[in-house]
């Protein structure tokens, strides 16, 4: 069986039929080509609205609304890392495996990049990993990024510290060029690495 053309139906029809684009027959299966491209793109279009990551402004406030989860004043990236973590907050079930699930979906990251261990300290955790591209490009504060994931650790156990991986690298070489891992343009600031953070938690 010849391959299916999509893109003129009129050329699958048997070439008793005239299918040339003045025939009825090419315009009765042009229209109806153009009627399904049209409903598929719909179908894309509605299956990239219900996507989180997608969702923006009134979208993105119904989702907000359906996990209980307020806005505030928080831009759409902020909004949408505060959603992701409450619904985490729900699924995960404070096991070692779900948390590193809950902090890789909410900073949309492989949970490879992310490592917690034990702290000496009785009932706490410290991240010693944890990738920083994603709270830039949320532009939210450490202070906000810290609260997000106490809230998505079991009951009872603290963070005492934390430590959020830059991309800044040296060159093992002499006039080495990496705009992902080097220092930004001085001038512009658009392009280069940045520097990692890192820091304790006081406890009282």
């Amino acid at each position: 069986m010849s391959e299916f053309i999509t893109d003129n139906h009129a050329k699958n029809l048997p070439d008793s039929y005239c299918k040339t684009s003045e025939s009825n027959n090419f315009k009765l299966l042009e229209l109806e080509r153009l009627t399904m491209d049209e409903y598929r793109q719909t179908l894309q279009e509605i299956s990239d609205v219900l996507n989180l990551d997608n969702a923006k402004g009134k979208t993105l406030d119904m989702y907000g609304d359906m996990v209980g989860q307020s806005r505030g004043n928080t831009t759409d990236e902020q909004y949408i890392l505060m959603i992701k973590a409450k619904l985490m907050r729900n699924l995960s079930n404070g096991s070692y495996p779900s948390i590193l699930n809950a902090l890789s979906v909410t900073f949309n990251c492989s949970s490879s990049e992310i490592s917690i261990i034990e702290s000496e300290r009785p009932c706490a955790v410290e991240i010693v990993s944890l990738p920083l591209k994603t709270i830039i490009k949320a532009n939210i504060s450490t202070d906000d990024t810290i609260e997000l994931i106490k809230q998505l650790l079991p009951v009872g156990i603290t963070l005492q510290s934390y430590l959020f991986d830059g991309t800044f690298t040296f060159s093992s070489v002499e006039d080495e060029y990496n705009e992902e891992e080097g220092f930004c343009d001085v001038e512009g600031g658009t392009i280069g690495g940045y520097f990692g953070m890192t820091g304790g938690l006081k406890y009282v």
